[in-house]
């Protein structure tokens, strides 16, 4: 199980890298774990904004991602890509990150 666990990631940063030219601006890391992120890396963004629901993370905004405290168009793009299966609504996320 742990090794078909560790395929899926490494297909999902493989995924990241590939397409992180579509990330742009400033961008906001949903479930970043803070400025740590294992994607940091790859984003060449003007300003990267880590949100985590946990703030001992130490995220630039905690906060639940179903009500994200910004106002509408303050991101240009956003990263999401381990937390929706941890929402109780993704669809309030999802309508949210629009």
């Amino acid at each position: 199980m742990a090794f078909v666990y560790q395929l899926g990631r490494e297909g999902l940063h493989d995924s990241i890298y590939r397409n992180s030219s579509f990330l742009t601006g400033k961008c906001l890391d949903v479930g970043a774990e803070g400025k740590q992120s294992r994607y940091r890396e790859h984003l060449n963004v003007d300003e990267y904004i880590s949100l985590d629901i946990n703030p001992s993370h130490k995220p630039d905004i905690v906060a639940n991602v179903e009500n994200i405290p910004a106002p509408d168009g303050n991101f240009d793009s956003i990263l999401c890509s381990h937390r929706l299966d941890d929402v109780r609504h993704p669809e309030k996320a999802l309508n949210e990150f629009h």
